[in-house]
């Protein structure tokens, strides 16, 4: 099992769900939170390759 990378996760103001269910990161999130976001969505993509 893998470790994620969730502290974008960390704070409702900063994400938002889409219609399809999945959650996404609002463009008034800091910085850091960006970055783990990116960093969320490269592990994920790399599991799934």
């Amino acid at each position: 099992m893998r470790k994620l990378d969730l502290y974008w996760m960390s704070n409702d103001e900063w994400i938002y769900q889409r219609e399809n269910g999945t959650f996404s990161l609002k463009e008034s999130a800091p910085e850091k939170a960006k970055k783990s976001y990116q960093n969320y969505i490269e592990q994920i993509k790399s599991n799934i390759e």
